[in-house]
């Protein structure tokens, strides 16, 4: 992999392919994040509906699915950015067409 530029200075540099192939893997990753979300998701909302909400843990429970949120947003973010860089459309919502 050339990260340099070809003309001396110090900006890295990456070929057409290079880039494809990153994307790419930023695009799998960003799937598998959301995979393992959703598992962390799912079962904090049935641990919430499970806790009485006046037992402390119960607002922990609400940290975690407001963290887990926050990433799911990055990782849809980061697919977002893949397919807008490949040129791919999104795939359609579940229960739509």
């Amino acid at each position: 992999m050339n990260v340099s530029d070809p003309k001396g200075g110090s900006q890295p540099h990456l070929s057409k392919e290079e880039l494809v192939a990153a994307i790419q893997r930023m695009h799998r990753l960003a799937h598998d994040l959301n995979n393992a979300l959703m598992i962390v998701s799912s079962y904090s909302e049935l641990l919430r509906e499970e806790l009485p909400p006046e037992l402390p843990c119960y607002r922990y429970v609400d940290e975690v699915l407001r963290g887990a949120g926050r990433c799911q947003a990055i990782a849809n973010d980061m697919l977002a950015l893949g397919r807008k860089a490949t040129g791919n459309a999104p795939p359609p919502e579940h229960g739509i067409g």
